[in-house]
């Protein structure tokens, strides 16, 4: 049962050292690296929201687990949404941003 567990938090640990990775690659710095942890943010969130209301017990179980899984979620696409919107700095030299 542990193993799942483990497994479970592989993946934003993963997309942590991958978006920090692409956070200084992208000449971002600061601040907005902090971002970058937000899938492991995510991942502890649903963990302690889980383990919480399952404690308590109320309602369908499926209701707060569908819950923060769409926080999650959220919290594991957003600093993909921060890169889309924020300028990078050099850009102006880049052709890519032509």
């Amino acid at each position: 049962m542990i193993y799942y567990s483990i497994i479970g938090w592989l993946g934003p640990l993963i997309s942590v050292g991958l978006f920090f990775g692409l956070y200084r690659k992208a000449g971002l710095r600061g601040g907005i690296m902090v971002l970058a942890f937000l899938p492991l943010l995510g991942m502890v969130l649903q963990t302690l929201t889980n383990v919480g209301l399952g404690v308590l017990a109320f309602g369908d179980p499926k209701n707060y687990y569908a819950i923060t899984a769409l926080f999650n979620v959220a919290l594991g696409l957003l600093p993909l949404v921060v890169l889309l919107w924020v300028d990078w700095p050099g850009h102006g030299q880049d052709d890519v941003f032509k």
